[in-house]
């Protein structure tokens, strides 16, 4: 291409005021491939300033609308996210307008055709059928892709990467000063969603067991969702209101400041159900926090063992807590450790991500 065309972004979900960490990665992704001289439309991005299921279906109504209206506005690519609920609306613009199309999987389009989805997805998948290129967070996951439609273009881009401009190595004692912790407290931390899957029923089963055998650590969580009554009640059946710092949710520019309050990060989603990448564990490493996190294909990856963090054997307490000890003697066993926890993930920073997936996109959609 002799210059970049506009590229329209369809997506259910963006960051707002309400909800700052929903679609952290998309727009991650646009800003990113914005600084490559693509232009950037969101009219078919679902935004709304109400939350909850009305929220969710204004949305929804959002996106499917920018949608229908493509086929009356200049030619462009069709960049679609977490396609599952709207590939029918996407049909007009590809076979009408002829838009190329790249479609960015995160997951649940794979992983969750189950219930009302198992009605989609023979639209979900001949949307990916036709599509220029298909973007996996992970090798991983594509593999899983591939075992699942062979013969599409599938390319690896990981979820934008990490913006190196936030998540750098912060001084610890200064987060601690912010955040509101002592410095010679052992802290575990959380940064997720506080709903199903993503793994604080166990967090708090870890902190719950370390703390009978040091009464001194303390949980910081980070993240808000559906489930935060019952966390809430979880934590007071558990007796755990003085360890716990539940902080809710937080913008994502400041999301490094507790990261790097943490003396290990510790990354307790249900890999296998939910997880195509895990990003946020990258975030961490990039902050240099040590991640433990569940031993899968996917999460060893980007940790290395003994360098940037530990992996545990199983998914229960038990092996958490072996890791975590692990994990917190890697800072403590060396001058340079935060260092090359950050060195480590390199890789993962959002402008070389971004450069890598923008000639991904112009090669496939070339005089398309």
């Amino acid at each position: 291409m002799d210059s970049k065309k506009t590229i329209y972004v369809a997506s259910p979900i963006w960051p707002s005021n309400r909800e700052p960490s929903l679609g952290t990665f998309v727009k991650t992704i646009s800003d990113g491939l914005e600084q490559f001289g693509w232009k950037i439309n969101t009219s078919c991005v679902g935004r709304t300033r109400y939350g909850g299921q009305f929220g969710k279906a204004v949305r929804y109504s959002k996106l499917c609308v920018g949608l229908l209206t493509l086929i009356f506005k200049k030619k462009g690519i069709l960049y679609i996210h977490l396609p599952t609920w709207f590939a029918l609306f996407c049909w007009p613009a590809v076979l009408i307008r002829k838009f190329p199309l790249v479609i960015n999987l995160h997951g649940s389009e794979i992983h969750s055709r189950r219930h009302l989805s198992k009605i989609t997805w023979p639209l979900t998948k001949k949307l990916l059928k036709n599509a220029n290129l298909v973007i996996s967070p992970s090798d991983t996951f594509k593999r899983r892709v591939e075992n699942e439609i062979p013969g599409i273009n599938v390319f690896v881009s990981p979820s934008g990467g990490v913006d190196a401009d936030v998540f750098k190595i912060l001084s610890k004692e200064h987060c601690r000063e912010i955040v509101g912790i002592r410095r010679d407290v052992p802290v575990i931390g959380y940064v997720s969603r506080i709903v199903p899957g993503k793994g604080w029923k166990i967090f708090l089963e870890i902190l719950h067991d370390l703390i009978s055998c040091d009464e001194n650590f303390i949980g910081l969580i980070v993240g808000d969702g559906f489930e935060r009554i019952q966390m809430l009640k979880e934590i007071t059946n558990l007796k755990l209101e003085n360890n716990i710092f539940f902080a809710g949710a937080v913008e994502h520019k400041d999301i490094s400041t507790y990261m790097s309050s943490f003396d290990a990060f510790i990354f307790c989603s249900k890999i296998e159900d939910v997880d195509t990448l895990g990003l946020v564990a990258i975030e961490a490493m990039a902050c240099g926090t040590p991640v433990v996190a569940l031993d899968t294909k996917l999460t060893r990856e980007y940790i290395i063992p003994g360098l940037s963090g530990e992996l545990a054997s199983e998914y229960d307490s038990h092996s958490f807590i072996s890791a975590i000890k692990r994990a917190m003697k890697i800072c403590r066993e060396s001058e340079n450790a935060r260092y090359d926890i950050s060195e480590s993930v390199k890789d993962y920073r959002s402008i070389s991500v971004s450069s890598h997936l923008s000639e991904a996109i112009e090669k496939a959609c070339n005089n398309v």
